[in-house]
């Protein structure tokens, strides 16, 4: 047993260095990331979208969406007249851009011009814009791997004025909001065509908000009136108005809006993204773990039905209560610099994805495709890694924590015994725990399955280390 022992942890040593030096390990897109957008606060003498942009690189995400526009960030100014002379000559936005991200989701000249009928000055403007900063993005990174994905903010309420649902948008509103989309996409399309790069991609989307309405009360939207006029790449979904929803349900509206979107030849699986997602600390009770639970558990329905990128809103707060002078908390990091366990379980799930994709390349000699990797990632999703400074506690009376050493146990006065597993179902180690005994089971960085037994009854907790 002992020399089965030693052979695991080696082994799982071993994952752990692949995890961390193969590049398609580092690569691989692990679907689940964040945003900054408008936050409310900093704690550097660098400008937000800098600070920011380094926080959701550190907390390990390899995706990055923001806005381009100056005064989405605190510390960011400037006059540009184009996007392209935004990106290449502000140094907040180039130097973000230039991070080490692999996708990237630019709000680009989100507006409603076009509201009004769409003139032939307003479509060359936004062909311009759109077509330069497309060439510039596929010159500048050429050859680097990075994927960019140009849209817009919630088109819903570009379509519907003053937020309003009770309003009818005419058949002359939805065309030239298509009409608008279709220019954005025509200028992508057209300086990708001309060729000249390699290892970069631009691509361009339109995002809906409010697909609840079209599919269960058949009133006009963006996804049932303006999205099958166009020629776009992706749509984002800003969910809110489905993310409670049960996973069957859930996967009709998801569905609902990939039979709307016109085929798009050049790409392959799923075009239908999330791009917003999220309940706030407010909108969980002001409970800093129930914040956790739940937006995890939109992360795994939305992972679950196969979505290539499901991104949280966001990194830092950009909602403030005047009313009640507070933040919201639509946040990973607080606005006092405090990581939330939400902040926390993402890590956790990159560094477990991380070692899950280095053992399936190591077993399979390849990468996982996309369905296997969401099948993994919300069975992870479906239970709540432990953190530091929340142990785990359950009806055995046992606490579960770890520390730098491995796994912490706190057992109550009566005895049990104890199981640690590898999640493929290998043993690791099984012990008695006493009454009152405090035990620490020292393990390498790993996912693990720990099963204990007491009083006639099993319960089974996941940790990460």
């Amino acid at each position: 047993m002992k020399k089965n022992i030693v052979t695991i942890i080696l082994s799982l040593i071993s994952l752990i260095s692949i995890a961390q030096t193969d590049a398609d390990v580092e690569n691989y897109n692990y679907v689940l990331g964040t945003q900054t957008i408008g936050p409310k606060y900093k704690f550097t003498t660098e400008d937000a979208l800098l600070e920011t942009a380094k926080a959701i690189y550190d907390m390990g995400s390899r995706s990055l969406k923001i806005s381009l526009s100056v005064s989405s960030y605190l510390g960011v100014s400037g006059n540009y007249s184009t996007l392209t002379s935004l990106v290449r000559d502000n140094t907040s936005f180039r130097q973000s851009i230039d991070m080490p991200f692999r996708n990237y989701f630019f709000w680009a000249r989100s507006h409603a011009n076009w509201a009004d009928g769409y003139s032939e000055v307003e479509r060359t403007e936004d062909s311009i814009q759109i077509y330069d900063l497309t060439k510039y993005l596929l010159s500048r990174y050429n050859n680097t791997g990075k994927t960019f994905y140009l849209g817009h903010w919630e088109g819903d309420w570009y379509l519907l004025p003053n937020y309003d649902r009770n309003y009818v948008p005419s058949d002359e509103r939805c065309a030239n909001m298509a009409k608008w989309l279709r220019t954005r996409q025509n200028a992508i399309d057209k300086a990708k065509n001309e060729g000249g790069f390699s290892n970069v991609m631009v691509y361009g989307y339109v995002e809906v908000n409010q697909v609840v309405d079209a599919k269960f009360s058949a009133k006009k939207r963006v996804v049932n009136c303006v999205l099958p006029l166009t020629n776009v790449d992706f749509v984002s979904y800003s969910s809110y108005d489905a993310q409670w929803y049960d996973q069957a349900k859930y996967n009709t509206v998801l569905d609902y809006i990939e039979a709307n979107l016109p085929p798009k030849g050049g790409i392959t699986g799923k075009r239908v993204f999330i791009g917003e997602i999220g309940n706030s600390l407010e909108k969980s009770s002001w409970d800093i773990y129930k914040h956790e639970s739940d937006n995890r558990a939109f992360f795994k329905t939305a992972i679950a039905w196969g979505c290539p990128f499901v991104l949280y809103w966001e990194m830092y707060n950009n909602e403030f209560d005047t009313a009640n002078n507070r933040h919201k908390g639509f946040w990973l990091i607080n606005d006092k610099n405090e990581k939330q366990p939400l902040y926390n379980m993402f890590t956790y799930f990159y560094d477990a994805a991380k070692k899950y994709v280095a053992s399936y390349k190591m077993i399979n000699k390849t990468l996982p495709n996309y369905m296997e990797y969401a099948a993994w990632a919300a069975n992870y999703l479906s239970t709540k890694p432990t953190s530091f400074n929340h142990p785990i506690q359950n009806n055995t009376g046992v606490k579960i924590g770890r520390n730098i050493q491995g796994i912490i146990l706190e057992n109550d006065n009566t005895s049990g015994q104890v199981a640690v597993y590898l999640t493929n179902g290998l043993l690791v180690c099984s012990c008695k725990l006493l009454p009152d005994e405090k035990k620490i089971i020292s393990l390498p960085t790993g996912i693990y399955i720990i099963h204990i037994q007491k009083n006639n009854s099993t319960i089974t907790h996941k940790i990460i280390l």
